[in-house]
């Protein structure tokens, strides 16, 4: 495992875990640390119907949870970045979204980026 990343956590969340969850997010599954207190992925597909299915799976679960990231849709791809306004930092919301994320772009799914189509038309390599 890498070293460890320099985290703003919530106030009143566990740390120790917080640093743990983020940390296999970044090693593990490709997320990124922007500043000190926000997680980002980019998530591709073949198709933007299938980044739109991604997005309103994952925005019912936003709703549910009360918890909401910044996203942005394109024409193969989605991405989306955590963070808690409130208590500010890190918490225990952010990674259960990132997860579950990681879960519905599984099902949907998510191809490596090489094989995502093009905004120009090209079809997506086999």
């Amino acid at each position: 495992m890498a070293s460890s990343l320099k985290l703003k956590v919530s106030q009143g969340e566990d740390a120790e875990y917080i640093q743990a969850e983020i940390q296999a997010l970044v090693d593990n599954k490709g997320w990124e640390l922007i500043g000190d207190d926000t997680i980002r992925k980019k998530f591709h597909f073949k198709t933007y119907t299938k980044v739109l299915d991604f997005n309103n799976v994952v925005g019912v679960r936003c709703k549910s949870v009360d918890h909401h990231p910044v996203t942005t849709l394109k024409f193969s791809s989605a991405t989306f970045e955590w963070t808690t306004h409130t208590p500010p930092g890190l918490s225990s919301k952010d990674t259960k979204m990132a997860n579950y994320c990681e879960e519905r772009a599984s099902e949907i799914g998510q191809v490596l980026p090489e094989n995502a189509p093009s905004c120009k038309g090209s079809k997506a390599k086999a």
